[in-house]
């Protein structure tokens, strides 16, 4: 494992621990662990994400999910199951269309979180 003066980390071919030390010009020197592995990680859980959102007709939020390990490598896909009702982009925002229910389902690899969303 080798780390650039700009502190970005490039991995070897071998598995393992290592700890990268970092310092500061002020002084400051802390370590950190790093754990190489060899297949890709994948998402265990998704969090920050709501049960029930209400929104008015043309509203909008945007959901931000967090993932969990943060080094997972597993795209994230936002679903409707009612665009008629309520969309939702790649990144997240739900857009109110009309009055009714609709259910948002957040993907990570095989987990899925579900918000259902009530516009009135």
């Amino acid at each position: 494992m080798t780390v650039n003066s700009s502190g970005k980390i490039r991995a070897g071919k071998k598995t393992g621990n290592a700890k990268i030390s970092v310092k500061l010009q002020s002084g400051l020197q802390k370590q950190i662990a790093v754990k190489l592995q060899k297949t890709p990680v994948k998402t265990t859980k998704i969090q920050g994400i709501q049960k029930k959102i209400r929104l008015r007709k043309k509203k909008s939020c945007t959901l931000v999910p967090q993932i969990l390990p943060i080094t997972s490598v597993e795209k994230i896909t936002f679903t409707s199951s009612n665009k008629k009702v309520a969309t939702v982009t790649s990144k997240g925002k739900v857009t109110a269309k009309k009055k009714g229910t609709a259910v948002i389902t957040v993907k990570s690899g095989k987990i899925k979180v579900k918000c259902k969303i009530t516009v009135r």
